[in-house]
């Protein structure tokens, strides 16, 4: 029993160990995008996604309903985080509708 137990607190120590290697190994720039925000414009068409600073990169996810009421996902193209630039997808306007913006970043390593 108490050599289960001396083996349980060695591999604690041991990913204990690890884990503050690998967080010290992440350089400062993985800290990913900020201040994001999404949206969806004002005639319901675009979806949006915007990051204001950080690095990374940032994209639209927006929700099209169809004229049946039929919801389907899309994914505007990537964009860099702290750029002027906006990642855009368009339902179209005529058959679909923007009806909910969100969106996804990611980091770039190396």
């Amino acid at each position: 029993m108490s050599m289960t137990r001396k083996i349980s607190a060695a591999g604690l120590a041991a990913v204990a160990v690890l884990g503050l290697g690998l967080a010290s190994a992440a350089p400062a720039s993985a800290a990913g995008p900020t201040g994001c925000k999404s949206y969806v414009d004002a005639k319901s068409v675009r979806g949006y996604a915007e990051c204001a600073g950080g690095a990374g990169y940032v994209r639209v996810i927006v929700t099209c309903r169809d004229y049946r009421g039929t919801d389907s996902k899309h994914r505007g193209s990537w964009v860099v985080a702290n750029s002027s630039a906006a990642s855009v997808y368009s339902c179209g306007g005529q058959t679909a509708w923007a009806v909910a913006a969100a969106h996804e970043t990611a980091i770039q390593i190396g």
